[in-house]
């Protein structure tokens, strides 16, 4: 299976055990990674009914389809849980070298259960995972954070998510870090926080391995130099923000937690 590991990791941060899931080539093709993934790996293991800052409710990451292969801004992952923030199930989205190095840790998802006792943040190193404890990492904002978990194991290659003083405080609106990238959506940070989890470090020295490398280079190249081009201008200067009218006027725009697709005061919000 080509762009795929096929294995799921499991993460119990009350037991400290961990476990592996393989998953079939028909459920990949469903879906595929990222957003998508993670939100079916947060239906596959939430406890019905709990409370979005209990032991019950997973934190599932994965990485996009694209991260770890040449094709440009393809370093992406995905973020579930239910969300503190809507009661929902929530997902957010991130990118850079995290989400890079989590497929090249082997890892097509990680899912986070239960909670741990005391501060923790956990490494995965290839197959490899340890808890290491976190005390000394309360309190500091996520820059600080990243930045302390690189001096300690010395090196660039270890990639980190984790929140700052929001999420520890289960601030419903908290984020999670990497990169100095954010998952900013539906309260992530605060799941973090309830469960103790200061930051997620990964290492990876796996490939990817794809069906026709040359193939993708090339449409990579192309759709590399279709990006520089005058049809995303816009984007370099507005960002995804120059999308809000467009959406709206095609009934596109998630309005009222995606209750309605139409927001009337659109205009006040939009960058163009």
């Amino acid at each position: 299976m080509y762009g795929y590991s096929g294995k799921i990791l499991h993460i119990d941060l009350d037991t400290r055990k961990t476990r592996v899931e393989t998953k079939p080539e028909e459920w990949y093709k469903t879906y595929i990674g990222g957003v998508s993934m993670a939100s079916r790996l947060c239906w596959e293991n939430i406890e019905p009914g709990c409370d979005p800052l209990s032991p019950g409710n997973p934190i599932c990451i994965a990485g996009g389809i694209f991260a770890g292969t040449p094709v440009p801004v393809g370093g992406k992952y995905g973020m579930a849980s239910k969300s503190p923030l809507t009661g929902c199930i929530g997902d957010s989205l991130s990118g850079s070298w995290f989400a890079v190095t989590l497929k090249r840790s082997g890892w097509d998802g990680i899912v986070i259960h239960n909670a741990s006792e005391e501060w923790v943040s956990v490494f995965v190193d290839d197959d490899r995972v340890e808890f290491r404890d976190a005390s000394h990492l309360v309190g500091l904002g996520t820059t600080e954070t990243e930045d302390a978990i690189r001096e300690e194991f010395g090196d660039d290659q270890v990639r980190s998510a984790c929140i700052g003083p929001a999420g520890e405080k289960l601030v419903r609106i908290a984020n999670v870090s990497n990169d100095g990238r954010k998952a900013g959506r539906t309260g992530q940070g605060a799941v973090w926080g309830s469960k103790k989890l200061k930051a997620l470090s990964v290492r990876g020295t796996h490939g990817i391995e794809v069906a026709d490398p040359e193939t993708l280079a090339k449409l990579s190249f192309d759709i590399l130099q279709a990006a520089q081009g005058p049809h995303t201008q816009k984007y370099r200067v507005l960002g995804t923000s120059s999308n809000v009218l467009n959406m709206n006027k095609l009934g596109l725009l998630p309005t009222r937690n995606y209750q309605q697709g139409v927001f009337e005061d659109a205009e006040l919000v939009s960058g163009e």
